[in-house]
């Protein structure tokens, strides 16, 4: 069973929306080559401001894995306090 994680990341100014776009490809990259990442896409949306989240994780205690270091990147200090709406589901 694996845990999608998917949403937005919501930018409300110029300032949030260049700090996103600062970010270096590593910062995906790194999310990538975890070994319970099995997919991981920030893209675009029709809204400037706004960013298309995903990520498949190969299960729960891999996602409460994943989520202990994400809150200790680099990703997350860059973006702190840019409102996220996620949802987290379980697929089998």
């Amino acid at each position: 069973m694996g845990v999608t994680h998917d949403g937005f990341l919501r930018c409300l100014s110029e300032q949030e929306t260049a700090r996103v776009r600062a970010a270096p490809p590593e910062d995906v990259g790194l999310t990538r080559a975890e070994p319970v990442c099995l997919d991981f896409n920030v893209r675009a949306t029709d809204d400037p401001p706004v960013l298309s989240v995903s990520e498949v994780l190969a299960g729960t205690v891999a996602f409460d894995v994943h989520q202990a270091c994400a809150a200790a990147s680099e990703w997350a200090q860059r973006t702190a306090g840019i409102k996220r709406d996620y949802n987290v589901k379980d697929v089998p």
